[in-house]
């Protein structure tokens, strides 16, 4: 048996983090990166 971990996820765009990544704004983005986003540019996302 195998003790490596088969991550299916693809990882945020931006850190690399691999828990809740979502298409957002074209890129994938896992949810601290996508708020984030929301809260440097809430013009664009209102």
């Amino acid at each position: 048996m195998s003790d490596n971990i088969i991550q299916l996820s693809k990882p945020c765009t931006l850190c690399e983090n691999r828990q809740n990544v979502q298409l957002f704004a074209g890129l994938m983005l896992c949810e601290s990166c996508q708020e984030n986003i929301r809260l440097t540019n809430p013009d664009m996302f209102s």
